[in-house]
């Protein structure tokens, strides 16, 4: 057995090794700046565009939230709203001017809205999620 075999088969003109290398090669490369584009394009976009929706408060907290293995683990915090009509609204970015200075401040502002309609902003796409809970961007009083 000859270990040159697969370098004769190239030279004879069989190219086909080379090209697919090539073509995934160029699917990874435009994968990567398609995403290295288009994630902060559709996030300046998201903020700029926010839909409103009136939704019932039925309560406001602030949610801390942990997760990890292996040593390793994170923390998050949220304001967490359930309302009728939108579901339970997670908020871990608020779109600027903010309503109020913290979260604490927030959830004690809208959980003073019990039982009212409140307008919530939300991003102009989003993914269906498990369940009944959706991502906000906060509040407009």
């Amino acid at each position: 057995m000859n270990i040159f075999y697969s370098d004769e088969l190239n030279k004879k003109g069989n190219k086909k090794p080379r090209k697919w290398l090539s073509f995934c090669l160029l699917v990874i490369f435009s994968i990567s700046v398609l995403s290295m584009v288009g994630i902060p394009l559709y996030n300046a976009y998201s903020q700029r565009n926010p839909i409103d929706k009136q939704c019932t408060i039925i309560s406001a907290e602030v949610f801390n939230s942990r997760s990890g293995t292996g040593g390793l683990s994170t923390s998050s915090t949220e304001l967490k709203i359930r309302t009728q009509e939108c579901g339970t609204v997670y908020v871990s970015k608020v779109l600027s001017p903010s309503p109020a200075g913290s979260w604490e401040e927030m959830a004690a502002e809208l959980d003073g809205f019990r039982g009212e309609q409140v307008v919530l902003v939300f991003p102009p796409f989003q993914l269906p999620a498990e369940g009944d809970y959706a991502l906000g961007y906060g509040y407009r009083l």
